[in-house]
């Protein structure tokens, strides 16, 4: 089925097949919003979800409403892609031709978040995800008031797999002491783990077996926090109590920060990453701090996955068995905490947009 031609014009209308104009509202919006735009020298088509950016840096766009993430710069057709560089990672080209309706557009680039440890032609990598928006810094208690280890897992992966084997076969004493542990899909792991495991509700599927998922008051820790948020973007429990928190990341190649990276950080507590190799250091980049000297974090320039990961969990439990020098990794925390709301005094537009600058020409 065709898309109606429905499209914003510089001057600020929008018009359909028929010529004529759509919306009152719309007029008067976008001819006050077009007064204050500076015009460009390139010739700039865009989809609304960049309007917001044509208004806060004063760039005139022409804007079309029915490809919201693509935006054309002379000629020259861009995406944004939250999860493209995440996608090369499966294989997947991304300059391929994008299928909407029974139209076929041509992207020429693909903005996304994340950077591959590679290099692709038509891929323009942001190392800022949006999840360093999604969780505020929160005052937790200090370091030196909490206990125990925590290692929150949910989706099933190899890597996850082998964490969780690992603390089975090594370190299956450390669940005497304080600790918040869970793995959602561990069915392919060598090791059951699951009567060590948080507080659980037993779902019966339809083969008849028993299928465990977490309870919705494990994940709040502040019900006045929650009522905008989704679960997985609040911290739990666990962040106040745990002394430390092993996080399994999303991906084992790609640097891509989520929630379980920020989640920490937003509760001023260490963590141990499994996660690609040089994720500390490109960390470091953003402005946060990691925890060597006192914590081992030599896993982190291991290229190969497997004993990267091995690594990073035995540097773990030798830090939660041991935990010395908490004042330093306080500040370490404290520090952290300061420049993820730093971050979030921006928003990430203001990232997009510095990848977007270097095609227009004023």
């Amino acid at each position: 089925m065709k898309l109606p031609n429905y499209m914003f014009s510089s001057d600020g209308y929008l018009y359909n097949d028929k010529n004529t104009v759509e919306s009152k509202y719309t007029i008067k919006r976008y001819n006050i919003v077009n007064k204050k735009l500076r015009k460009s020298k390139s010739k700039i088509i865009a989809g609304l979800d960049f309007s917001h950016i044509a208004e806060k840096y004063d760039v005139s766009f022409t804007h079309q409403p029915f490809e919201p993430d693509v935006l054309s710069i002379d000629g020259v057709t861009l995406m944004y892609n939250s999860e493209c560089v995440l996608r090369l990672e499966l294989g997947e080209d991304p300059s391929k031709y994008l299928e909407m309706e029974d139209n076929h557009l041509k992207i020429d680039h693909r903005i996304g978040s994340g950077v591959w440890l590679g290099t692709h032609p038509n891929v323009i990598p942001s190392p800022w995800t949006c999840f360093f928006w999604d969780t505020e810094p929160v005052a937790m208690q200090s370091i030196d008031q909490r206990q125990g280890w925590s290692c929150i897992m949910n989706r099933s992966t190899v890597f996850r797999d082998m964490i969780n084997d690992l603390i089975a076969e090594n370190h299956q004493a450390m669940f005497e002491r304080h600790h918040h542990y869970q793995y959602g899909h561990s069915k392919n792991c060598k090791h059951d783990l699951t009567r060590f495991m948080m507080r659980r509700n037993e779902l019966q599927n339809n083969t008849g077996s028993l299928e465990y998922t977490m309870t919705n008051e494990i994940f709040v820790a502040d019900k006045e926090q929650s009522k905008d948020k989704l679960p997985f973007f609040l911290l739990g429990p666990w962040h106040d109590t745990t002394l430390c928190e092993l996080v399994a990341e999303t991906s084992i190649n790609v640097f891509f920060p989520t929630e379980k990276t920020v989640k920490p950080i937003a509760a001023g507590m260490p963590f141990v990453e499994v996660a690609c190799c040089g994720f500390l250091k490109r960390l470091r980049k953003m402005g946060f701090r990691t925890f060597h000297p006192y914590i081992d974090e030599s896993y982190d320039v291991i290229d190969d996955w497997q004993q990267r990961c091995q690594t990073a969990t035995e540097s773990f439990f030798t830090f939660v068995k041991n935990p010395n020098h908490l004042e330093k990794i306080q500040e370490i925390c404290d520090h952290n905490q300061k420049i993820l709301a730093k971050i979030q005094t921006h928003d990430q537009d203001h990232r997009i947009w510095k990848k977007l600058r270097r095609f227009i020409r004023f």
